[in-house]
């Protein structure tokens, strides 16, 4: 089997169906469905059996969050490739069929990547078919400058790599980008531009509620507090079998100060973007530094600002 492809389901009933059906009409019919339910409280299992197909098997755990959920997807799988899809987003018909076309041509490659859209279309258009650029690409470096260069519901790791680097890591808030960061450092990221998946950004979804609860977050003390990745990777970065990496790596870490210090800076919390300002790691001429320059604006012109702003994208 090629592919195993791995649904971590959390209280997504009424988008469950829609995200297997997207699967089920793969024009690359090389797979078996795992649907991981996370403790869900609502009908969503009830929709997948309802579905029927014997391609699909359903899975139950006690809640434990979505890195857990795929996690447990991984180890029950049997595919040479686990693609991941989330229970409300979907895939256009031609996506396994990339992801395929990809593995055979870069034969060591560890993780596989697909371009995608995003909004909030329900049942959005599917792209016209045409090639995209595929091409191995330097994970920290392209991730420094684009986080969401590699996104999951597009994503496959080749299940010998998985089992070899661990499960995801138990934090509810990214543990997707850590598992990529241990990917990238022992085997080749590939990536398509053609947008083979959609991600489907709705009032309830994940990243929905974790920027809403961005307010409660304590300010990071240390550079590895802002996300597991950094963490990982502040511990990994000056050893002597990542020497090659170490600029990139730096580089990524960079990045994940920059969204932090944007996101307070965004609030009008211009006083806690300035500390966690201080964490930034080497010296390098990028977006980082250009908003820490702006940072020594005063306050309250900053607020200034960002009230006019509020104000222009008012309908």
């Amino acid at each position: 089997m090629l592919f195993s492809v791995v649904v971590p389901l959390h209280n997504r009933e009424r988008y469950v169906a829609r995200a297997v059906a997207s699967v089920l009409g793969q024009s690359c019919g090389d797979f078996e469905i795992l649907v991981v339910d996370d403790g869900s409280t609502d009908g969503g299992s009830e929709k997948v059996e309802a579905i029927g197909d014997p391609r699909i098997r359903l899975i139950t755990q006690a809640n434990a969050g979505p890195g857990a959920a795929r996690s447990r997807g991984v180890h029950e799988s049997r595919g040479e490739w686990v693609a991941f899809l989330d229970a409300d987003d979907l895939w256009f018909p031609g996506h396994l069929a990339e992801l395929a076309a990809m593995a055979a041509r870069f034969p060591r490659a560890g993780l596989l990547a697909t371009g995608y859209r995003q909004g909030r279309d329900p049942d959005p258009a599917v792209p016209p078919e045409q090639p995209g650029r595929v091409r191995e690409i330097d994970y920290f470096r392209e991730a420094a400058r684009d986080i969401g260069v590699v996104w999951t519901s597009a994503t496959a790791v080749r299940r010998e790599v998985a089992l070899t680097i661990g499960d995801f890591d138990p934090s509810h808030a990214g543990e997707d980008l850590d598992y990529w960061a241990r990917v990238a450092l022992v085997a080749p990221v590939v990536k398509s531009s053609r947008p083979t998946a959609y991600y489907f950004r709705h009032g309830g979804s994940l990243m929905a509620e974790r920027d809403r609860g961005d307010d409660n977050r304590k300010l990071p003390a240390a550079l590895g507090d802002i996300w597991p990745s950094t963490a990982l990777l502040e511990r990994v970065r000056l050893a002597p079998e990542h020497a090659d990496q170490h600029e990139a790596i730096e580089l990524y870490q960079r990045g994940a100060v920059y969204l932090t210090m944007l996101g307070h800076a965004a609030r009008g919390r211009i006083e806690d973007a300035r500390k966690v300002q201080r964490l930034l790691p080497g010296r390098h001429v990028d977006k980082a530094a250009l908003l820490g320059l702006a940072l020594r604006l005063p306050a309250p012109l900053w607020r200034l600002a960002l009230g006019l702003r509020r104000k222009l994208r008012k309908p």
